[in-house]
């Protein structure tokens, strides 16, 4: 019965329960076998359970295995939505096309312009919020904007001199 079980332990393991004192989350050669993170959630659970040490190490594997999965999931799922959003810039019949290039160079050009820094420029492309249409057509937007703002100057603009702040104001004299 179940008293029988509980007292055929493993060495070091509580005579009411199959948990050891305390588990050894290493393997043969002495490497950690999981981050200390897990270890502290994971732990608990096996102790609360009475797992053995064999059996807390399959439940372990068992959830290092789903979270393996997990995270290749999500990842394929981001992909997708990375060429998705990229697919939808390139499509769009202002953005895309024939002017992609030059939209996603006016985007960088744009971000260089707002002063944004290295670090949000690399967060941008990690997580692929850079090439979001909704950014995309944000900054493509703003440097649109900004390009038609232009100094007030003499002649045409082709070669033109800008008119200096007091003439701007003042008028030439």
């Amino acid at each position: 019965g179940t008293t029988q079980q509980n007292a055929t332990t493993t060495a070091g393991a509580s005579v009411t329960s199959g948990a050891p004192e305390a588990y050894v989350w290493a393997g043969q050669d002495g490497k950690q076998l999981y981050e200390p993170e897990a270890i502290a959630k994971i732990e608990p659970i096996a102790r609360d359970l009475g797992l053995t040490q064999d059996q807390a190490l399959k439940f372990a594997a068992t959830l290092a295995r789903y979270g393996e999965e997990d995270t290749k999931s999500r990842t394929e799922a981001h992909q997708n939505q990375l060429k998705a959003w990229a697919e939808e810039v390139r499509n769009d019949p202002k953005l895309g096309g024939a002017n992609f290039d030059s939209t996603i160079r006016n985007c960088g050009a744009m971000l260089d312009k707002l002063a944004v820094s290295d670090a949000d420029k690399a967060f941008f492309k990690a997580t692929g919020i850079g090439m979001h249409p909704a950014m995309v057509r944000l900054l493509h937007g703003v440097h649109e904007k900004t390009s038609e703002d232009s100094f007030a100057t003499t002649g045409t603009q082709q070669g033109a001199a800008r008119l200096s702040d007091a003439e701007v104001f003042y008028g030439k004299k």
